[in-house]
């Protein structure tokens, strides 16, 4: 469902989203998640911002129960230095959203809180995360625009895509070891 309009971009909420939001409230644990919430948006927001400053259609934002989706639909087809620069708008939003972090933690060290805490350790994880080398993440499209002229699109895609589901079902082995 259509939340709103930010910055003429239609932000698009899955109910499913709200359910986990309430869940964590349940939980006592609705700030973190608030917090991580807004830096995935503000992440999918610099890449949105960027293709549009760069001449790409922007169509939305959706708001998924575990991350969002920057919708740019001729971002494949934009070029392989194009593509990077709106893949790495993201990561370096975050990166930038650290180093504030960090720095206002080193100059009010005792103003220094649990929200700072998640701010902090948030951006560094997503910065971190998005810039694995695999699709859909920011790095598969990094990785991709550069090895697309010698295997060609398709092929490059096929094999980063196949390295995302690998890495996914690492994660959730990992996920699942930690369980037990």
């Amino acid at each position: 469902m259509t939340l709103g309009y930010l910055l003429g971009i239609r932000i698009q909420i899955n109910p499913f989203f709200l359910a986990i939001l309430v869940l964590y409230g349940v939980l006592g644990a609705l700030q973190p998640v608030v917090i991580f919430f807004f830096l995935i948006v503000t992440h999918e927001l610099a890449h949105l911002v960027l293709a549009a400053a760069l001449g790409l259609r922007v169509e939305a934002l959706e708001l998924l129960p575990f991350g969002s989706r920057a919708q740019i639909p001729d971002l494949d087809r934009a070029g392989g230095a194009t593509e990077t620069a709106v893949a790495l708008a993201g990561p370096l939003h975050n990166l930038l959203l650290l180093a504030l972090g960090l720095g206002y933690q080193q100059v009010l060290p005792g103003t220094a809180g649990p929200a700072l805490t998640v701010f902090i350790a948030g951006n560094l994880l997503l910065a971190l995360f998005n810039l694995l080398p695999v699709l859909p993440l920011d790095g598969g499209r990094i990785l991709r625009a550069q090895l697309a002229p010698r295997l060609g699109f398709r092929r490059a895609t096929e094999l980063l895509a196949a390295a995302g589901r690998l890495a996914a079902l690492v994660l959730l082995a990992v996920v699942c070891a930690s369980l037990v």
